[in-house]
């Protein structure tokens, strides 16, 4: 499985009193995504049980990632604010992972506000970067990725 995450933070208007006053900057952040396997049984993935992962990236930088999991149905549970768990959000996205295939999932594409404080919303795509992102992975390690499928996360 190959995707990627990148996180933007709004950028920041020049000489804002007000913005200086209030939250801290986002882009100053490192946010931690939770992916966690789902099934019939357990669709939201709460299952203490539940097989989890975690994945990071820092605002403007594209987090690539290429990952050997056990097949069947994940799930984009949420992202937070490292250190913050009361800051984040619910992503809801979904992917597969197939016996014996690759597949590129798509970039995760989250917006966030300028500002880190409670109750502000953010907005998030699926984004297909796929030429740039099997390029980036062709250059460390040259026999992944060139049979990939396209399978991208999906929105419940």
């Amino acid at each position: 499985m190959i995707g990627s995450v990148l996180v933007q933070a709004e950028q920041e208007p020049p000489n804002s009193w007000f913005n200086r006053l209030f939250g801290r900057k986002a882009a100053g952040f490192v946010y931690d995504f939770e992916i966690v396997k789902i099934d019939g049984h357990d669709p939201e993935g709460v299952h203490p049980y539940a097989d989890r992962y975690e994945l990071d990236a820092k605002p403007g930088e594209e987090r690539i990632f290429v990952a050997r999991l056990p097949v069947g149905t994940y799930l984009f549970k949420t992202f937070r604010h490292e250190g913050l768990s009361a800051m984040g959000g619910d992503l809801g996205l979904t992917f597969s992972v197939a016996p014996d295939a690759t597949r590129y999932i798509g970039r995760l594409f989250l917006e966030v506000p300028r500002r880190v404080t409670m109750g502000v919303s953010f907005t998030y795509t699926v984004q297909d970067a796929r030429d740039a992102t099997l390029a980036t992975v062709h250059k460390q390690h040259p026999a992944v990725g060139q049979e990939a499928v396209n399978a991208p996360m999906q929105a419940r």
